[in-house]
């Protein structure tokens, strides 16, 4: 069983949120932001992303050992990954606090879906 966080908007709309590592997020990295919703995270990703590849591919151009610059931007990759896998539950918890859902409470479920069951049904005994 692992851990959700239940968030309720005022609208009535419910989110769980796992606690702890992230796998899709570090996965499918700017992909998983944008299917959260979290757009102007999403799309810095890729800007940041896009600006780092070409810049590496001039820089490579311009230089004889194109495997230096290789390595730079698998280690750009790999850090992108591993700061959305282990911060990426943490920050879709921010996004959501900005969109004015509040934090519930703390589930023990087998995933979101029966966290978000679990939470409605306590609601109605």
């Amino acid at each position: 069983m692992k851990q959700y966080k239940i968030f309720k908007h005022s609208s009535g709309k419910i989110e769980a949120v796992k606690q702890g590592w992230s796998w899709p997020a570090f996965v499918f990295n700017w992909i998983w932001v944008i299917v959260k919703k979290q757009w102007l995270l999403g799309f810095g990703i890729i800007f940041l992303w896009g600006s780092f590849n070409v810049s590496l591919s001039i820089l490579s151009e311009a230089a004889s050992n194109s495997s230096l610059f290789k390595l730079f931007g698998g280690l750009f990759s790999s850090t992108v990954s591993y700061i959305l896998g282990s911060k990426g539950n943490a920050l879709r918890e921010s996004h959501l606090i900005s969109r004015k859902y509040e934090y519930i409470e703390t589930i023990e479920a087998k995933n979101p879906d029966s966290a978000v069951a679990a939470y409605v049904k306590s609601l109605t005994g």
